[in-house]
């Protein structure tokens, strides 16, 4: 099953499961030529088995967005084009794997593509990836961003991007966006 071939490789790698430490092996041990195989024949081959929220969150940043890490990006962009929600949502978590090394460009790009998305959890999933760009490298680039984007940014996604702002903050970009009242207008998770 394809889905085992990735959860090995996150094992050998050493990166949590589903919230589970592993123990990881030796770069050496293991070899940086294995993950070009599982990216190409196993996961980007399988994404119909990576099928639902949990499983993409937890697998497309190290296996996609490490793999592309330095490398051609392409392959996210036919990703976020996909009609398949789970490929959209994998083009844009993969790309909060380049924020460690401050990269914000495709992050960007990939979440202004998706601002069209009519499904919730790419709402979501764009939402959180701007909100991570912005508590991560840097807030003004997401200012930036949503300066350019947010009156026509879904509801949830400018809720989620937001939801680190003091409150006079997120209660200017809410009132960039019409049909959002600032009544209550604190963090999603309040």
């Amino acid at each position: 099953m394809p889905v085992i071939a990735w959860l090995c490789e996150r094992a050998a790698l050493g990166q949590d499961i589903a919230g589970h430490s592993v123990q990881p092996a030796t770069r050496e041990t293991l070899g940086w030529h294995s993950v070009e195989p599982l990216l190409d024949h196993d996961y980007l081959a399988h994404t119909a088995y990576i099928n639902n929220w949990d499983l993409v969150d937890v697998s497309c940043g190290p296996i996609v967005g490490g793999y592309l890490q330095g490398r051609d990006r392409a392959p996210l962009y036919g990703l976020a084009r996909s009609t398949l929600i789970w490929e959209r949502r994998i083009a844009m978590i993969s790309t909060q794997q380049f924020l460690r090394s401050g990269d914000t460009r495709d992050l960007f790009a990939i979440a202004e593509l998706l601002l069209s998305d009519r499904h919730d959890l790419i709402h979501k999933a764009v939402g959180w990836s701007l909100r991570q760009a912005g508590k991560r490298v840097d807030r003004d680039q997401l200012r930036h961003f949503l300066d350019t984007h947010a009156a026509r940014m879904p509801r949830t996604a400018l809720r989620y991007a937001i939801e680190h702002f003091d409150e006079s903050e997120r209660q200017h970009y809410l009132r960039i966006r019409p049909d959002i009242s600032t009544e209550r207008a604190e963090s999603p998770g309040t």
